[in-house]
């Protein structure tokens, strides 16, 4: 199986597709950014889906820093979030390289072999394979030319961020929503805690209540009038638990009885 393996024709073949994967990864890479480059060029009101998420995550971020965001840094991280079939440009771009490496160790395990079959032409052939390899790789990359791009593309980015209105439209009027709408959030929250508040102290009366009707059964009076006072007492406990939910019943209910019974 080894000895298939190492054969020119097998090692040629690894070699060539391996190194037709790699420069295909670069491709990939170089189209993603020209693709992003259109969309941040054009000026059409309506962009593409990319714009369209760093716009709204811009909204969202102005939001909670009340206008101040750093858009270079704003823009590198929409860049590096950015996902074509699951994988970001930094990882096509590493994956294009791991191929290329990948067929230049084949190569070299080739040349290795041949030479030690003491096979001159298919030596040759190897080395002028993985040499094709590379000038197809070098001329790829160069055709490419992924910093300019992604260069040209974070320039653009920015410039639609700082001069296409978006930053002047939030900074003017949607930063007074916001704050509008923060102060109306802790009106409500404030309200909400006044509410609970006064729950609490409606429960804890109504728990009191409780207990002094339980303590004056237990006490002396319920000898004198057991009775009337027993008949008052459940009468009185049974409208005070009908004003409450199931919850608060049976959290009151409880710390009663532990009371009462310790």
């Amino acid at each position: 199986m080894l000895h298939i393996l190492l054969q020119s024709k097998v090692l040629l073949s690894l070699m060539t597709a391996t190194g037709l994967l790699g420069i295909l990864c670069q491709i990939i890479s170089n189209r993603c950014c020209r693709q992003l480059i259109r969309e941040a060029a054009d000026t059409q009101p309506e962009k593409g889906e990319f714009m369209k998420r760093m716009r709204y995550r811009y909204q969202i971020d102005s939001r909670c820093c009340q206008g101040n965001v750093n858009i270079p840094v704003f823009v590198q991280r929409m860049l590096l979030d950015y996902r074509y079939r699951k994988l970001t440009l930094h990882q096509w771009r590493r994956m294009a390289a791991g191929w290329y490496l990948g067929s230049m160790a084949i190569a070299a395990l080739g040349c290795w072999y041949n030479q030690a079959q003491h096979n001159q032409a298919d030596l040759m052939l190897m080395l002028r394979m993985a040499a094709a390899v590379t000038v197809v790789t070098a001329l790829t990359v160069l055709w490419c030319d992924s910093r300019y791009k992604e260069s040209r593309l974070t320039v653009q980015m920015q410039d639609y961020l700082c001069h296409s209105g978006i930053s002047a439209d939030i900074s003017n009027t949607g930063l007074d929503e916001w704050k509008e709408e923060g102060t109306q959030a802790a009106m409500l929250a404030e309200t909400g805690k006044k509410k609970a508040a006064k729950g609490d102290s409606r429960a804890e009366r109504d728990k009191r209540q409780l207990q002094e009707s339980l303590a004056r059964m237990k006490s002396g009076e319920r000898e004198t009038a057991a009775g009337t006072e027993k008949d008052w007492g459940r009468e009185r406990n049974r409208e005070i638990l009908k004003q409450m939910d199931a919850k608060e019943q049976e959290r009151i209910i409880r710390e009663v009885l532990a009371e009462f019974l310790a």
